[in-house]
């Protein structure tokens, strides 16, 4: 479903789009070396997203390796490739460099995590470079010990540092929030909720998503 309004004559400026995709997304995160998740070592991070929309559908797969310096504390870097389908148009292929630092912990019942992201954007026959920060932080709110279930709340707010010809925006980009309830069974968390997402588009207009979004993280 899309709508879309517009507030006097500010045209583009003031119009606002709102929509509703399908969000899915499954991490993999899994110790290379070191016998215990709080041991300093190596770590591979995967995850792969579908986005399923009216008028198109989106991907991502990105890989990437890391550092753990504690249980607390990891840094990490990889690769990420980003196709997205239109359904009246060729594939628009993005592929993007990224590099992250990984605050978690835990703290009596409440499990938080906070992400900082560099982005280098590369769109496939464009030749300038888009960088973005992204600031993600978590929290999981434990309910009840007789049951494995949180309350996840999540949000994630990006900037893009410089404009470029194909469509990043300088200065805020769009952040995303997420509640819903989630359920481990052993090495596995599943969550699933709303997720709203508020997009500054390059032509100066909005746009607002309300996403139901499915999620599984695997931590091995």
């Amino acid at each position: 479903m899309i709508s879309e309004m517009s507030f006097g004559a500010g045209a583009a400026r003031a119009e606002t789009r709102t929509e509703t995709q399908f969000w899915t997304a499954a991490f993999l995160n899994a110790r290379i070396t070191g016998e215990k998740a709080a041991d300093p070592g190596l770590s591979g991070w995967f995850d792969v997203h579908g986005r399923f929309g009216e008028g198109r559908t989106t991907a991502i797969v990105r890989p990437g390796l890391g550092y753990r310096f504690s249980g607390l504390v990891s840094a990490w870097a990889g690769y990420a490739w980003v196709p997205t389908w239109p359904d009246d148009a060729p594939a628009i292929n993005e592929h993007r460099i990224w590099e992250q630092g990984l605050i978690q912990g835990n703290e009596g019942i409440l499990r938080y995590q906070i992400r900082p992201r560099l982005e280098q954007r590369f769109r496939q026959g464009q030749d300038d470079v888009g960088h973005r920060f992204r600031l993600f932080a978590r929290s999981n709110l434990r309910v009840t010990d007789e049951v494995p279930l949180d309350v996840a709340i999540w949000d994630e707010v990006f900037f893009g540092l410089n404009e470029t010809a194909w469509g990043q925006v300088g200065g805020f980009d769009q952040n995303r929030i997420f509640v819903g309830p989630a359920y481990t069974l052993g090495p596995a968390r599943i969550e699933a909720g709303y997720l709203n997402v508020v997009l500054h588009r390059p032509d100066g207009s909005w746009l607002v998503q309300h996403n139901p979004m499915l999620t599984v993280v695997v931590s091995l």
